[in-house]
C-alpha cells in the first residue's frame, strides 16, 4: 500500500536511518551531569542490592 510518502519526506529518519546522527548542540552539559548522577545512584542502589540478597540467601538457615 503506497501512500505517496519516500523516505525523502523525512530527511531526520531518513539520516538516522543511513547512520549520519546529527550531534545536538543545543544540550547542556548540566543536564548531562544530572542524568550521570541518576544513573551513579541506579548503578549503587542496585550493587546494594544485590549485595543484600546474596548476603541474606547465604546466611539464610533454611540453606543449611
Amino acid at each position: 500500500m503506497n501512500h505517496g510518502l519516500t523516505l525523502s519526506d523525512y530527511p531526520f529518519y531518513y539520516s538516522i536511518l543511513q547512520g549520519n546522527l546529527p550531534m545536538i548542540e543545543t544540550f547542556s552539559f548540566q543536564y548531562g551531569n544530572v542524568v550521570t548522577i541518576l544513573g551513579l545512584v541506579g548503578v549503587i542502589s542496585t550493587a546494594i542490592i544485590l549485595f543484600t540478597a546474596f548476603t541474606r540467601y547465604n546466611n539464610s538457615p533454611l540453606r543449611k
